[in-house]
């Protein structure tokens, strides 16, 4: 477990299980925090974190990704997400798919209890994997600064390769301030219990 710690310029490539309390990440050249099952070609199993009162701020890319892996983050912050240092696409928020190998390693994503603030593109992505969002603050989702496409606050989709749908749980999720559109969903199963969305 790592608790109560603050660090500059960092991003984890977690192979392991481990739980994050207290953690400040910011000012990175590159994601923020990355849970995956394989790197570089190699499968090495899921791995399996846990974000507990938390901050991400000023990354680039994603703020927390997650692959073939699950995460469990609660009341937690990601906010001032940035493009790719070298084009300046994406600037997710929090973004959880299925592994690009198809590993067959489960991705899932629980949020409770946290925001998502300034992100761009999509401030949350779920593509091809099962999510549980409950009391989740979406706010101010920014368009990505390569193209000035996107603006959206929670995308729900099937990955072209596989068409596998995403299965999302949605409660009590508040969305407001996006560029395009506050919720998009293709190809996917979701259930909604009371949100809003301006």
């Amino acid at each position: 477990d790592v608790v109560g710690i603050a660090r500059h310029a960092m991003s984890s490539q977690l192979a392991k299980d481990l739980t994050f309390d207290r953690l400040w990440v910011h000012d990175c050249e590159a994601p923020g925090l990355m849970a995956l099952d394989s790197l570089s070609g190699a499968d090495f199993g899921g791995s399996s974190v846990t974000v507990i009162d938390s901050l991400f701020e000023n990354v680039r890319r994603t703020g927390i990704y997650v692959a073939g892996s699950s995460a469990a983050i609660t009341r937690t912050v990601v906010r001032d997400i940035e493009g790719d240092a070298g084009t300046d696409t994406s600037g997710r928020g929090i973004y959880v798919e299925e592994s690009a190998l198809q590993t067959g390693h489960a991705s899932t994503l629980s949020g409770t209890d946290s925001l998502v603030f300034r992100a761009r593109h999509e401030a949350v992505r779920v593509a091809s994997a099962s999510a549980t969002l409950t009391r989740l603050a979406i706010l101010d989702t920014l368009t990505q600064a390569s193209d000035d496409l996107g603006g959206i606050g929670l995308g729900i989709y099937a990955r072209e390769e596989t068409d596998t749908p995403a299965e999302v749980t949605l409660a009590q999720l508040g969305i407001d301030g996006t560029h395009e559109g506050g919720l998009a969903i293709e190809d996917s199963i979701v259930s909604i219990d009371a949100m809003g969305c301006q």
